[in-house]
């Protein structure tokens, strides 16, 4: 899974780039090519402030 937060450093993908911008991508696991990926979207959760 490619998480543009994190980038793929190992192929020298920067955090930040987006899925779209990637030109040539392949899953460094299996390498499966990007038209095969399909987009998820996950919630981001937030730590719940704590009071003590």
């Amino acid at each position: 899974m490619y998480d543009a937060a994190y980038g793929e450093p190992a192929q020298g993908i920067a955090p930040g780039t987006p899925f779209d911008a990637l030109i040539g991508y392949e899953c460094s696991t299996c390498g499966a090519p990007a038209a095969l990926f399909e987009a998820v979207r996950t919630p981001h959760f937030q730590a719940a402030e704590t009071t003590p």
